[in-house]
């Protein structure tokens, strides 16, 4: 069959019709941007297989190029030919750009807390009664006899002698009490590359002799990810959508984020980022969610062995049990006996970036809410010769400023006043208007809102105050143009501290010379400790006989040689006087 298409596309310089009026009904129309961009008749015919020519079908076309939260308008003279309809009759088909959402698979999961941390130290002078044994704190697990739900054990030989009898280095054994900080609970996730998904919503109004009366209202999802889609939107009218676009130009990046878990009810869960975070199968103690919860128990992989090994004590008076105490490690609280030492940084909140419109967390995908959008080429197609409508914008006055957040994201911040429809703004560096930074535009609402604030992206080239006019789509007679400050605020600051935490322990009577220390050292088996080999044991031999030896040798020169010689100088008789 051979057929013959002809596009007559020609551009549509009228600005529009009118606006509908409702008439005493209470459905509100919607607002038609000014959006489209071609309109023109498809024209095809063919033969049938015996020659026969068929008659030629006429389609009307109207191709529109939208943006976030704009409205495309068709409308339809209707007759009795067309099925439903009696006589003749208006139809208005509405296609609104209601939403772009990026959808992002969870890939991985756990469930993380902060862990506060608290030390009980007891510093051990060598040569007094014994405090801390090696066999009962290196690299034990206290947990059972603490009341938190993990407790390690260490053991820290060569420590500073101050306050000690002795002069030899002492020992220092402690307990490291960990529990969650406030009982925060937290859920890290890890998402994935996004799908783009492009949500319209199909309206159809008809006209009845009391007013306007909506028939048809649903939505309708576009997958972006191949491009675009074609639908049949309505069987009784024949409309044909054909949607196309790109992915927007921001987006999250996949990795590790998190949100806490048990907000008030009325609180929707925060997805934070912009830290340092512990993918699912790694517990770095330099990111957060090292300390975790497996099952139902907090727990720390190879805690056993990471934990002690991460404490560090310098002893301020081994006697009097006073020591500083720290830990090599990230996003923890040290609580100390008069107070708390807060390292930890919880990063900051994704929806307050001003791209994102909104946020939600689900069992195994995010949602985001794209705020900016991209550009939407929308073509509809109808049996009958669609009418591009569109709709006067306005506003009465603007206000606002340019802003630089804590994280250099730089935006418009817009209130206005009295308006609905596309508004058209213009960023200039003087008010002679002879160099432009940027053009935008701002869908606002449907109907007349006495408030109205929008934000708008900006280029980092923007760093001082700038001149800014803006005027109603298809009305350049309602520009304003204003100055607008600039306000920066200071980047952010590491609030993570590393001080050393003070702390004192009660032991009374320890580093103490007891009569029990004596008795001990009188039994002869602690006399031999320490003699694991026949080496030690020959060694500690030879030292015994060399000391015997060394003994009768003194008693032998003694009794000799020294008592003999004492005597004879004290017996010497003396000379008898004349």
């Amino acid at each position: 069959m051979f057929i013959k298409i002809l596009y007559l596309f020609y551009i549509s310089y009228v600005y529009g019709n009118p606006p509908f009026r409702e008439s005493g009904t209470t459905t509100i129309l919607p607002h038609c941007s000014y959006n489209s961009i071609m309109e023109g008749q498809i024209e095809t015919s063919g033969d049938d297989r015996d020659g026969t020519a068929t008659a030629t079908n006429v389609t009307g076309s109207i191709m529109f190029h939208m943006s976030l939260n704009e409205t495309a308008c068709i409308k339809l003279e209707t007759n009795g030919t067309l099925p439903g309809h009696v006589g003749t009759s208006s139809i208005l088909h509405s296609v609104e750009f209601l939403r772009l959402e990026h959808h992002y698979s969870i890939t991985g999961k756990y469930i993380f807390g902060i862990p506060s941390i608290s030390f009980d130290c007891k510093c051990d002078c060598a040569g007094g009664d014994p405090i801390c044994t090696f066999e009962e704190y290196y690299h034990k697990n206290c947990t059972s006899s603490s009341a938190a739900p993990l407790c390690y054990a260490s053991f820290l030989p060569f420590q500073s002698n101050i306050g000690c009898f002795s002069s030899q280095p002492s020992a220092v054994c402690c307990k490291m009490s960990i529990r969650p900080h406030e009982n925060w609970m937290f859920e890290a996730l890890t998402i994935s590359q996004p799908s783009t998904v492009l949500v319209l919503r199909y309206r159809i109004f008809e006209k009845l002799n009391r007013g306007w009366k909506k028939s048809v209202d649903e939505k309708i999802s576009v997958d972006l990810n191949s491009g675009g889609a074609k639908y049949d939107l309505n069987r009784e009218h024949r409309i044909e959508l054909i949607a196309s676009g790109s992915r927007p130009h921001r987006q999250l990046e996949p990795g590790n984020y998190f949100w806490q878990i048990g907000t008030g009810l009325n609180e929707k869960p925060q997805l934070r980022g912009k830290i340092a975070i512990n993918d699912f199968n790694e517990t770095s103690l330099e990111k957060l969610g090292w300390f975790r919860m497996e099952g139902n128990a907090w727990a720390i992989k190879n805690g056993l062995g990471r934990m002690p090994k991460a404490q560090h004590i310098q002893v301020k008076d081994c006697k009097a049990q006073s020591y500083l105490t720290t830990l090599d490690a990230e996003q923890f609280v040290l609580e100390g006996s008069d107070d708390k030492i807060l390292s930890y940084n919880l990063g900051s909140a994704i929806i307050d970036d001003p791209w994102i419109g909104g946020i939600e967390i689900g069992n195994r995908a995010i949602t985001v809410n794209h705020a900016e959008g991209t550009s939407l080429l929308l073509t509809l197609k109808a049996k009958s010769q669609p009418k591009a409508v569109h709709h006067i914008s306005q506003f009465s006055s603007f206000n606002g400023s340019i802003q630089l957040d804590k994280d250099s994201n730089r935006f418009l911040n817009l209130t206005f006043l009295d308006t609905r429809g596309t508004l058209i703004g213009q960023v200039f560096s003087s008010e002679t208007r002879t160099q432009m930074d940027i053009v935008f535009s701002i869908q606002t609402s449907t109907n007349i809102e006495d408030f109205f604030k929008a934000i708008v992206s900006l280029p980092s080239t923007i760093d001082s105050r700038r001149y800014i006019c803006i005027h109603a789509s298809g009305d350049l007679d309602s520009q304003q143009c204003q100055w607008l400050e600039y306000k920066a605020d200071p980047l952010n600051l590491n609030r993570i501290s590393h001080r050393w935490q003070q702390a004192h322990s009660n032991c009374n009577g320890c580093n103490e010379r007891g009569v029990d220390l004596f008795l001990t050292n009188l039994d002869p088996r602690k006399w031999f400790d320490g003699l694991n080999s026949p080496a030690e044991i020959m060694m500690c031999v030879f030292e015994i006989l060399l000391g015997i030896v060394l003994f009768m040798a003194t008693i032998a020169l003694c009794t000799k040689c020294f008592i003999p010689l004492t005597r004879w100088l004290i017996c010497i008789p003396k000379m008898p006087k004349k």
